[in-house]
């Protein structure tokens, strides 16, 4: 009694490890959206700004120290009611103009500076001690305001 069960046990073991599981395919990563509902669209003006109204402003871009105005750090206006400096994402992968989640991206600022350096943010000497980034898919710690030109 107890062969005649193995074989089909077998069987439909095979049958579950041969059946490809279901993906998602070739569709794209779900878009950005701003805080109007609308898709982010590459190379467009957005400010970013905390979710929080009055927990300061949006970003900018700021020397080190007091004595050094190069190179620059990317630092949040302390009020509220300055948006900081508009930026421009520019997604590595365009697809369509749009700027979609989980993808490589460039974000630039839209500032004209002293410095030798570009305006493109991008990560360098990450100290953990300093701030930590916490990864929730159902929120983000800031909101893209709406298009500049629509602002």
């Amino acid at each position: 009694m107890r062969s005649t069960l193995v074989l089909p046990s077998l069987i439909l073991l095979f049958a579950f490890i041969a059946t490809p599981l279901p993906v998602r395919g070739n569709a794209s990563p779900d878009p950005v959206l701003d805080i109007a509902g609308k898709q982010l669209r590459a190379g467009s003006k957005y400010y970013i700004l905390p979710v929080t109204k009055g927990r300061g402003g949006g970003l900018t871009l700021a020397g080190r120290s007091n004595n050094k105005t190069c190179p620059l750090d990317v630092v949040q206006e302390q009020h509220s009611f300055r948006n900081g400096l508009p930026v421009t994402f520019s997604p590595v992968n365009p697809k369509k103009g749009v700027v979609r989640e989980s993808t490589d991206l460039n974000i630039k600022f839209d500032a004209a500076t002293s410095c030798a350096q570009s305006t493109v943010w991008k990560l360098d000497n990450f100290d953990a001690r300093v701030i930590r980034y916490y990864k929730n898919s159902k929120s983000c710690a800031a909101f893209i305001k709406n298009r500049v030109s629509e602002i």
